[in-house]
């Protein structure tokens, strides 16, 4: 007799559909894979339920560290009231801190996707979510500090983006001075960057802005686009060098004959950028 139950039992199994482990996920996206302390993570899910008067969803990151940091946050939570079953749902998550610059701390993070269910409470009966109704899907993210690059950049007091740029993307410069210069000065500060290929048709193979009225150690920043009168400037395809100058302007007097000053400007700055 035990031989036929264990057959049975066999064949029962095998009629039970099995689940893949990527099924799970497959209905759950993240993006990105990594963060930076003030990366805006997208959730997209797929609800089992469509939400209600009394079921909503709740997408929430909780920091797994013990101790955190001064001036970070450690938990992030956005509440979906309106979602339909099996419908992609978009949700984008950031620090719920009051404060002016929020911040996620850095380290491993949890992300959960909740089902709640809230009871239908009569009189003054104080209503608690029912934690058996809840489906969780979990995910993990891990949030690094500012990456080198970027510190770098900030130490050097130079940021210059993108890295890589089409023929008619704006470069924003952004650049720490290490001089002053008040408004009626004749001396400026040239941000100018220069092709440095050969020959070029129906591109542009230079820019330059220039600058006055600037602090010491304040951050300025600048967009250079294509130096020409044509109807649709491009920037020409490409190495292009980049520098930040300080020119000094000559004080001639009578009818003497000031020279260029572009002769006696101060490199502060380089930089090298591509575009293709």
């Amino acid at each position: 007799m035990r031989r036929p139950a264990l057959l049975l039992l066999a064949f029962a199994l095998t009629l039970v559909p099995a689940v893949p482990a990527a099924a799970a996920k497959s209905s759950l996206r993240v993006t990105p894979k990594r963060g930076t302390p003030t990366t805006v993570f997208r959730v997209v899910f797929r609800p089992q339920q469509t939400t209600g008067a009394h079921d909503t969803y709740v997408v929430r990151m909780d920091w797994r560290g013990k101790r955190a940091p001064k001036g970070c946050d450690r938990y992030a939570s956005v509440e979906v009231t309106r979602a339909k079953r099996r419908t992609w749902k978009a949700v984008r998550l950031r620090p719920n801190a009051p404060r002016r610059a929020p911040r996620w701390c850095t380290g491993t993070w949890v992300g959960r996707v909740v089902e709640r269910h809230t009871e239908d409470c009569e009189g003054d009966e104080i209503c608690r979510d029912t934690d058996e109704d809840w489906e969780e899907q979990r995910w993990y993210r891990r949030i690094v500090a500012t990456p080198a690059r970027a510190r770098a950049a900030k130490a050097k007091g130079l940021k210059v983006t993108p890295r890589v740029a089409s023929p008619r993307t704006p470069f924003r410069i952004a650049f720490r001075p290490k001089r002053t210069l008040k408004g009626w000065e004749e001396d400026r500060y040239v941000v100018r960057m220069d092709w440095r290929g050969g020959r070029a048709k129906r591109c542009d193979r230079f820019a330059t802005v220039d600058l006055y009225g600037i602090r010491r150690g304040r951050w300025k920043a600048v967009r250079l686009r294509p130096d020409t009168p044509r109807r649709h400037p491009r920037w020409c395809k490409g190495t292009w060098s980049g520098r930040i100058l300080y020119v000094v302007v000559d004080d001639c007097g009578g009818d003497e004959i000031c020279r260029d000053p572009d002769e006696d400007a101060t490199v502060e700055r380089r930089f090298t950028r591509r575009v293709r």
